[in-house]
């Protein structure tokens, strides 16, 4: 039995590092110019690492630049809604004598690792090593999934920090003890970890797991569950918080003081939550998203679909296809949530 759970999961990661060399050769050495993905944003992650690189790290205080203003002795314009690490991992890769095409690589193997965790995930709810490479193939073939892998800017590290801090909170309500101990640790550190180093587009969805996931899937009596529910929501909370100001800390160094950089994040949080897309533009907007839908993401509805069915009949008893399909609900609402509350991004 043990000889079978190394190989399948061995086999997972092998499958990773094959989505991996596949999109680097088919997709990531074919842009030495941004052309796929959100280019826009790739584009200038990569002025800004080249700023990095040419004016050096700390004279930029480890910033995302957008424009070239050092090269004549100005102050640059900082931008600070995105983390650094993307920026300065990039700018190291340069500095390494990497170019772009190559540069990819690194985002890319961070990307794909989500895949080796989304396939841990479900083995553990599920108790099913198919379920568990239906799921892996799901996430595979997901159009968005595959065109941010490689991308420079967060999109392609917050897949992963996402991905392992649910499957750390979901080992640590499946485990007891001193373990349950280290993956609550865990948790806490990969969610520190995608506020500070990738961005705030998970923390909802990080956050709502690691509060509503141990009331469904632990075990125990319903205090038991709701204890393990207080320690994980807590957990993430202190990693999401100690990140938090980290990033307004290194933001006051950029734009110059404390009051500017709380200023800013409040500004940007009112912006994003004042934009709602579907009530402005009605039933054209969900029209225009069934299209793309239909035309760009049919092959992902029907392994999703077929996932689903899969995660469904492997439920022999009543109470535990109940549970799976609350958990997917949980799931479900966290990936919803940041649409809901800032709605600029739907």
């Amino acid at each position: 039995m043990r000889f079978a759970f190394r190989s399948t999961t061995s086999f997972a990661i092998a499958l990773a590092v094959a989505f991996a060399a596949v999109l680097f050769v088919t997709q990531s050495l074919r842009s030495e110019t941004p052309d796929h993905g959100d280019y826009w944003s790739d584009t200038m992650i990569e002025l800004a690492a080249r700023n990095l690189d040419t004016y050096g790290f700390a004279n930029l205080r480890f910033g995302v630049t957008m424009d070239d203003g050092p090269a004549l002795g100005l102050e640059p314009y900082y931008y600070v809604p995105w983390p650094s690490f993307p920026t300065v991992a990039l700018a190291v890769l340069f500095k390494l004598g990497c170019s772009p095409r190559v540069a990819r690589i690194f985002p890319l193997l961070i990307a794909s690792s989500t895949l080796i965790a989304v396939f841990l995930l479900v083995r553990r709810v599920v108790g099913s090593t198919p379920a568990a490479f239906a799921a892996l193939l799901a996430l595979a073939v997901q159009a968005p999934f595959r065109l941010l892998s490689d991308s420079f800017c967060y999109q392609s590290y917050d897949f992963a920090a996402k991905a392992w801090t649910i499957l750390f909170v979901t080992l640590a309500c499946t485990s007891d003890g001193r373990t349950r101990r280290r993956f609550l640790a865990a948790a806490a550190a990969t969610s520190f970890g995608a506020m500070f180093l990738c961005g705030f587009e998970m923390i909802p969805a990080i956050a709502i797991y690691a509060v509503l996931a141990p009331l469904v899937i632990a075990p125990g009596n319903r205090r038991d569950r709701a204890r393990l529910a207080a320690w994980a929501g807590a957990a993430v909370t202190a990693g999401l918080v100690v990140a938090l100001a980290g990033r307004v800390a290194h933001n006051a160094v950029l734009l110059g003081s404390l009051g500017a950089a709380i200023g800013d994040l409040a500004t940007a949080a009112a912006v994003r939550v004042s934009t709602d897309f579907p009530r402005l533009l009605g039933w054209g907007f969900r029209w225009e998203m069934f299209v793309r839908m239909r035309d760009y993401h049919w092959l992902s509805l029907i392994v999703f679909a077929a996932s689903s069915i899969l995660v469904i009949a492997l439920a022999r008893r009543r109470v535990l296809l109940r549970r799976r399909i609350v958990w997917l609900g949980v799931i479900a609402l966290g990936e919803s949530a940041w649409y809901l509350v800032f709605r600029h991004h739907t």
